[in-house]
C-alpha cells in the first residue's frame, strides 16, 4: 500500500483511471452536442447531486428530440 494512501490520501490507481478517462474523451465525445450534453451531466451531478438514472433518462430524451430525421 502507498504511503499516502495509509494516512488517508488517495491511491495511485485512481490517478491512472483519470488518465485512462481523459484519454477516452475524444472518442466519447465526437461533436459538441455530446459534449454540452456531458458537460450538463457532469455539472448537475456534482451541483444537485442526482443519480444517474434520471440524468440518463433526461439523455435519452434529448437524444430522441435532437436525433436527425
Amino acid at each position: 500500500m502507498d504511503e499516502r494512501c495509509a494516512q488517508g490520501g488517495r491511491p495511485r490507481g485512481d490517478r491512472d483511471d483519470r488518465v485512462a478517462l481523459l484519454q477516452m474523451l475524444p472518442q466519447a465525445v465526437p461533436d459538441l452536442v455530446t459534449g454540452l450534453l456531458t458537460l450538463a451531466t457532469v455539472v448537475t451531478m456534482t451541483a444537485w447531486r442526482l443519480g444517474p438514472l434520471p440524468l440518463m433518462t433526461a439523455g435519452g430524451a434529448v437524444g430522441v428530440v435532437l436525433r436527425p430525421r
